[in-house]
């Protein structure tokens, strides 16, 4: 996977670059120097739990739906599996195929509804499952449409930012697979 990976976000890019984010706020994902260089050394190192066959990259996801203390504003579980669908259908062109590992329900305000990254933070570094991209569905991620968090190896989605034709999630899934922003260009890092 390590040799084509270059190749591969080459490609996750140009697919992405006529996507338009759905508000100028819309991604979250803030980069520090010790994360970008973590991100550069993923892109020389991979990940370990994504397989190949001769056609795609299987990939693995472990879905955390969030509600509040009165469990309440869960989101559906048929909308969600539809929007795997759909996450297939834009990482297509690339070979990614994104399947369901696991998922669960957590009841938590703090963490359905967090205006910052601390309480994010702390959720993910909590529930996050082993060998899986570690997605947690959101009222308010941090006042955005999602983040992805590098320390903690995980992704926020607001809920309200997910759905038919939206494109937040394959946004942050590329923050995950090493792209510093899919829909701009970046300075300050090496091409890989």
């Amino acid at each position: 996977m390590r040799k084509f990976l270059p190749f591969i976000l080459l490609l996750l890019a140009a697919s992405f670059s006529t996507t338009k984010a759905q508000t100028p706020d819309y991604c979250g994902t803030e980069l520090s120097e010790t994360q970008k260089n973590w991100l550069l050394d993923y892109a020389q190192n991979g990940r370990g739990f994504a397989s190949k066959s001769a056609v795609q990259y299987y990939v693995p996801l472990y879905m955390h739906i969030l509600g509040d203390d009165a469990d309440k504003g869960f989101y559906s579980a048929n909308q969600l599996m539809a929007d795997i669908c759909q996450l297939n259908e834009q990482y297509a062109p690339v070979g990614f195929y994104f399947y369901l590992k696991g998922f669960d329900y957590i009841s938590n305000s703090a963490w359905y509804d967090h205006a910052t990254y601390g309480p994010g933070s702390t959720m993910m570094r909590q529930n996050n499952k082993p060998n899986a991209a570690n997605i947690y569905v959101v009222a308010n991620p941090a006042g955005n449409c999602g983040y992805f968090s590098p320390g903690q190896d995980g992704i926020a989605l607001g809920k309200n930012c997910m759905g038919n034709g939206t494109t937040t999630f394959a946004h942050e899934l590329g923050h995950f697979f090493s792209l510093p922003h899919p829909f701009t260009n970046v300075t300050g890092l090496k091409e890989y």
